[in-house]
């Protein structure tokens, strides 16, 4: 693909029907247990998005290396035959450098005009790779046979043969029930610990592994997730552990598997190289610092006068002295990058202008080339980021398509893209090949210049270009041909969505703040948000998201619950306890399933993984939903009725009270409230209240949740109001249960929108 080519409004379709059939295909891998029908799906969208007459994926079997069809979509007769290669195109499928198969699309009715969306078919072929790769996993354990055929007698061999890679496993696996309770243990475990074999088994986890709860909503380890914390062996000495768990659901209910590994040594070989740095730098930056110094002492002419000869040859000891210190500054920045240690100060930058100062800097450099400079940048919403750093970015990929481009042009241009902004720095130089693109971001390298000029470097700059942006929850990617230039693509969450240029869609207003430690899932979520041009902005712990939350003020919180060291009840609550982000929604997602308990911390709604996209996106309209909700709160007992009031206003819930007879006569049918009631009020007992309220038509939508010593038979429904008693007498538990009567009346009206 010829890395000029404009952009278009070809090209946003384009990247519209990628993401599209990219979307579908994921959907398919995380719903299916089999892989062989997500497979028909990523088949489906590869020939849906490239317009194809018929499309079939190809593996290669392991044994004789023949290829057969593992999925197939569209018409049978079209694959009879050879077609022309002008009628075909065919994708390999490969996972860690290994072709496991060919995904192929066909036109034996012939080929449309058009570009094929390369790219698009590319990563779909790298998704049933990876479907193909765990097929032949499973194939493995099944001993060869097909894993939905296995019979009991198979099933029970494959488990022996599942238990010896478990016993010899160099990382120590344990298992746990629902509640914590160790249940096996491999000995890779027993020895990790210090316990003899079976000693672990019913010991609690968090005995060895302080810190981690498993089965609550304040587990302090994700499932699926990983993180460092200590383990503790039989003599009571500690050991840095890396962690990771894993849930199994079955009839029988929840279990934990647990993987442990001592990161005792690579720990001490990451501090060996921190103190390393940190020497060697300061050891370099002293006499460095000096000697820069005293060649400008001299320059300026305090040791007395300076020929033009001696002038010269200390401007070059001063250029080499900074050259020096920017490969100083690199390495620093690449350790802390590697380290996952990279300092942002995030705030609201105006990119646009960044971009410009960048341009006005390099736009004199490229002249003195005898290079053209372009600028197009488009009215810009504004990123989340740090804005020295991502000059430093930008700068670093405008200096690059200086050095490598000999003649012609470079530029910068930018665009808001769907809930992000697209920042393409593009030149007509000297271009990569397929090979240095992939070495591109590996430290060291250097594109070779064609026209043998050295263009210098320390070959650090992109790779701590990609950290950076890595670190703002964007990506950069490149497209390049030899001779043809390169274009370097820079994407990054915007705040206040606003839609691409020509798109239909209706615009989003809203700017919701994600916040999960675990990349994929971040990603995952964002890639959602941007498709409904919604502002989204990242945040990678509980720390950043409070100090967004405070300087950014966001419409909406998605908030993992799981996340290390800080959980997201912890955030939540922080949240909630300062009147700066009280009244922010949040949205909890979560693998665990005690909705009401989490709600009744001050959470909007409430998601379990895994979620899908209709979902979330219902999720997010109702949190969103301004709508007004009355809450009153009527009971004669004072005491519980402030508990109650406090626990619901400092969720961020305005509430009425109410403690006399009058008073919840007075109480508007409109808008429909939620009323939790006690039993008596100060002038008498409020069964003439709930009577009132059942026996009233116009009080239908309004909900009735009591508390305190009601008789069971209580709970009835009428013409009026729907009531309920309380399960639980905590004021928590009343604010969880507002809280979800809330969500679900919005959702309703949602779903009565649709």
């Amino acid at each position: 693909m010829p890395s000029t080519e404009p952009e278009t409004p070809e090209t946003d379709l384009r990247a519209g029907g990628r993401r599209k059939a990219l979307t579908a295909a994921i959907q398919a891998l995380g719903a299916a247990s089999d892989v062989l029908p997500a497979l028909g799906r990523i088949v489906g969208a590869a020939r849906e998005l490239a317009g194809a007459d018929v499309a079939y994926l190809t593996a290669h079997d392991p044994g004789s290396g023949v290829p057969r069809v593992l999925a197939r979509a569209g018409a049978e007769s079209a694959t009879t035959g050879t077609p022309a290669a002008a009628r075909e195109v065919s994708l390999p499928a490969t996972v860690e450098d290994e072709v496991v198969g060919q995904l192929v699309v066909a036109w034996p009715s012939g080929r449309p005009a058009g570009e094929i969306d390369r790219e698009g078919l590319g990563s779909l072929a790298s998704l049933a790779a990876l479907a193909i790769r765990h097929r032949r996993l499973a194939t493995a354990l099944a001993g060869g046979r097909d894993p939905g055929s296995l019979g009991a007698e198979d099933l029970v061999r494959v488990a022996g043969r599942l238990r010896r890679i478990v016993d010899t496993a160099q990382d120590g696996i344990l298992t746990t029930d629902a509640g914590g309770l160790v249940t096996s243990a491999n000995p890779a475990a027993d020895a990790l610990f210090g316990h003899p074999p079976g000693a672990l088994h019913g010991r609690p986890v968090a005995v060895i592994l302080p810190g981690v709860q498993l089965g609550g909503p304040s587990a302090a380890a994700r499932p699926g997730g990983s993180a460092e914390l200590e383990g503790v062996r039989r003599d009571g000495t500690r050991f840095p552990a890396e962690l990771s768990v894993s849930t199994v659901t079955s009839d029988s209910g929840r279990a934990f598997v647990v993987f442990v590994r001592d990161v005792t040594e690579r720990r001490a070989i990451e501090r060996m190289k921190d103190e390393f740095v940190a020497t060697v730098s300061h050891e370099l930056r002293t006499p460095l610092t000096a000697l820069r110094g005293h060649v400008e002492l001299v320059l300026d002419g305090d040791g007395g006068p300076v020929t033009q000869l001696q002038r010269r040859f200390l401007e070059v000891a001063t250029q080499s002295a900074d050259r020096l210190g920017a490969l100083i500054n690199d390495l620093l920045d690449v350790a802390k990058i590697e380290a996952g240690r990279v300092q942002l100060r995030k705030e609201l930058v105006d990119l646009r202008a960044v971009l410009r100062e960048v341009s006005a800097t390099f736009r004199i450099e490229a002249a003195r080339h005898g290079l053209a400079f372009r600028e197009d940048l488009a009215e810009l919403p504004s990123v989340v980021g740090d804005r020295d750093r991502l000059i430093q970015v930008f700068g670093n990929l405008v200096s690059n398509a200086i050095k490598y481009t000999p003649a012609g042009e470079v530029g910068v241009s930018a665009r808001p893209r769907y809930g992000a902004v697209e920042v393409v720095v593009h030149d007509t130089g000297v271009g990569m090949t397929p090979e240095e693109q992939r070495q591109l971001f590996t430290k060291f390298f250097r594109s070779r210049d064609r026209t043998g000029v050295d263009p210098g470097g320390t070959g650090l700059g992109l790779v701590i270009a990609k950290g950076i942006v890595d670190g703002h929850g964007g990506t950069l990617s490149v497209e390049s041909e030899p001779g043809r230039g390169t274009r370097f693509r820079v994407a990054l969450p915007a705040v206040g969505g606003q839609p691409a240029e020509g798109s239909e869609r209706e615009r989003q207003t809203a700017t919701v703040l994600v916040v999960d430690d675990e990349v994929t899932i971040r990603d995952l979520l964002l890639e959602y948000l941007q498709l409904w041009n919604y502002g989204a902005v990242p945040a990678v712990d509980g720390v950043e998201a409070i100090e967004l939350a405070r300087r950014l003020q966001p419409d909406l919180i998605i908030l993992d619950v799981g996340m290390l060291p800080m959980s997201g009840l912890d955030v939540l609550r922080q949240l909630k306890q300062d009147p700066a982000t009280r009244s922010i929604p949040v949205l909890l997602h979560s693998v665990t399933d005690e909705p009401e308990q989490m709600l009744g911390l001050g959470a909007a709604d409430f998601l379990r993984k895994p979620v899908t996209g209709a979902r979330l996106r219902e999720a997010i309209l109702r949190a969103l939903d301004k709508t007004p909700v009355p809450v009153f709160v009527v009971d004669g007992d004072d005491a519980r009725r402030d508990r109650i009031r406090r626990a619901l206003e400092e969720t961020g819930l305005p509430v009425t009270l109410a403690g006399t007879l009058g008073e919840g006569v007075a109480i508007p049918a409109t808008p429909a409230p939620v009323i939790i009631l006690g039993p008596s009020v100060a002038d008498g007992g409020s069964g003439s209240l709930l009577a009132r309220w059942c026996g009233d038509p116009a009080f239908h939508e309004a909900r009735v949740v009591l508390v305190g010593p009601w008789p069971a038979e209580s709970a009835v429904v009428g013409p009026g109001c729907r009531v309920e008693i309380l399960r639980g007498q905590r004021a928590a538990d009343a604010a969880g249960r507002v809280r979800k009567l809330i969500a679900e009346r919005r959702g309703r009206k949602q779903g009565g929108d649709g």
